[in-house]
This record gives C-alpha cells, sequence and structure tokens, in this order.
C-alpha cells in the first residue's frame, strides 16, 4: 500500500513539472534551439490521415530528422510511441512541421526521413539541419595557434524545392549557388514576372532571398 501512495506521488510530481516545462516552452514564441531538448504540444499525422494529438519529444534537429517520439497523454512512459519515416505521414511541434519524404539530405543516406517543411504549395520548400566540426585555436604561443585544437559542432542548413509530382532539387548545390541567376529563373518560368526579376538580377530576389521567391511563385497564377 505505501510503495503504491509513493508511486501515485512520485507520478503526480511529474506530471506537475512536466506541465511546467510545457508552460515555459509554449513562451518561447514557438521557437526552437537546434540542440534545445524538451517535450512540446504537437500531433502525429498517421498514414491514414488521423492526427493523433498529444507530445511530441525534441532531441535535436539533426535526430529528429530519422525518428520521433510521441506522446499521447502526460503519463509519459505508458504512452511513449517511436515512429520512423515511413510509419507516419509526419508530425508537428509548435510551429515546426516534419513531413515524411523519400530523401534525404547532407551526411545521410536513408531512403526516407522527416524534413521540415517551411513552405507548402505549387513549390514546396523544406530544410535540412545537418552537423559540421567548426575547428578553432586559442592563442598560446607566438605561433599563434593551439597544437590541440577544439572542435564545436555547428548546425547548417540545406534547401530543397519540390514541385508537385517532380523530384526534388537541391537549391545548395553549386549549380543554383554558382548560376543562380539562369538555373533559378528556367525553374519558375511559369511564373514569368517573377523569372525576369531573377534573371534580370533584382534586388531582393538573390540565392539569398529563396523563401520570398517561392513565395511569390506560390501566389502567382500558373494557370
Amino acid at each position: 500500500m505505501l510503495a503504491s501512495r509513493s508511486y501515485k506521488w512520485i507520478v503526480f510530481l511529474l506530471s506537475i513539472t512536466f506541465y511546467s516545462v510545457l508552460q515555459q516552452l509554449q513562451a518561447q514564441n514557438d521557437s526552437l534551439a537546434m540542440d534545445q531538448e524538451g517535450i512540446y504540444p504537437g500531433y502525429v499525422i498517421t498514414n491514414s490521415g488521423d492526427t493523433l494529438r498529444g507530445y511530441i519529444q525534441f532531441e535535436s534537429a539533426s535526430a529528429n530528422q530519422l525518428e520521433v517520439t510521441y506522446y499521447s497523454s502526460m503519463n509519459l512512459e505508458e504512452t511513449r510511441y517511436t515512429y520512423k519515416p515511413g510509419d507516419i505521414k509526419g508530425y508537428k511541434l509548435l510551429s515546426y512541421t516534419f513531413v515524411s519524404v523519400p530523401f534525404s539530405g547532407k551526411y545521410c543516406s536513408r531512403k526516407k526521413t522527416f524534413m521540415h517543411r517551411t513552405i507548402d504549395g505549387p513549390i514546396t520548400l523544406f530544410k535540412w539541419y545537418y552537423i559540421e566540426k567548426q575547428q578553432y585555436f586559442e592563442d598560446i604561443d607566438i605561433s599563434g595557434y593551439n597544437p590541440d585544437p577544439s572542435y564545436e559542432l555547428v548546425y547548417k542548413v540545406q534547401l530543397f524545392a519540390q514541385k508537385f509530382g517532380e523530384k526534388p532539387v537541391n537549391l545548395n548545390s553549386t549549380k543554383f549557388e554558382i548560376r543562380f541567376r539562369i538555373v533559378m529563373s528556367k525553374y519558375v518560368l511559369e511564373c514569368l514576372e517573377l523569372a525576369k526579376k531573377i534573371e534580370k538580377k533584382k534586388k531582393g530576389y538573390t540565392h539569398d532571398h529563396i523563401e520570398r521567391i517561392i513565395r511569390e511563385y506560390n501566389a502567382c497564377d500558373l494557370k
């Protein structure tokens, strides 16, 4: 009997702590740090199209692209489910939507992954997060370099665009980055006015403005 009461008390305390953490997370303007672990309000979308509301565990941007842990209620361990891409259509936590797609980004060879969908429409824009080691040195002698260098893990973003029914294109490929004016203007040619802005290098229509370009394309009359 005593053990049973202790267990219920522990569950009660965990529930209060969990709820408090959720309140703090919701107050962060729906913003996620790339390496900030936590459990957030969200839902998964099953392959049959059903929406299962509950809580999503965020481990890191890169880890959550390979699998996701979902809790149907605050009684954590008893309602815990882990899904891989292909098991579900996608999931959402806070304002972030991850979709199961049949391709992957840099440093990954998986046939299916969850990608962060930032724009949905005639052209869908996905973000793929990957980690690279940033090497740095400390000045310790006249040479100016520390012979025992350290590394810092740095998140980087790879952009993919996909038109309905077509294969995704890597917007960070050499082709798009070096010949952006030519390649991107052809990619959005159905929206002629937009294509002309890109081709003529109009201010605000460079590789640094991809999201703006895609939103403008999606708003264009494509009939």
